[in-house]
């Protein structure tokens, strides 16, 4: 028998939803040369760190993004990372 539906998506679902925008309008903004700004909650700025980074499913269990920290990506002309810069430092 299956528990109480979830309040919450699981990274997973997160990453589901999240993937088709990045790649459809973050990415297609970044590759015509725009600057983009994200702002969101927890998990879907870890699902985005994740996908730039290339983090694994078990390391990004690791990953602590907190709230009202910055972070600055140049990324380079295969939007891989080419600098990751911590503004909350």
């Amino acid at each position: 028998m299956a528990g109480p539906p979830s309040s919450s998506e699981s990274l997973k679902e997160v990453q589901e939803r999240l993937l088709p925008l990045w790649q459809e309008e973050i990415a297609a903004d970044l590759e015509e040369g725009r600057s983009v700004l994200v702002v969101s909650h927890g998990n879907t700025i870890r699902v985005l760190v994740k996908h730039i980074e290339g983090i694994s499913d078990l390391d990004i269990e690791d990953l602590a993004v907190h709230n009202a920290d910055p972070l600055l990506y140049e990324l380079d002309g295969r939007l891989r990372p080419a600098e990751r810069i911590d503004l909350s430092k």
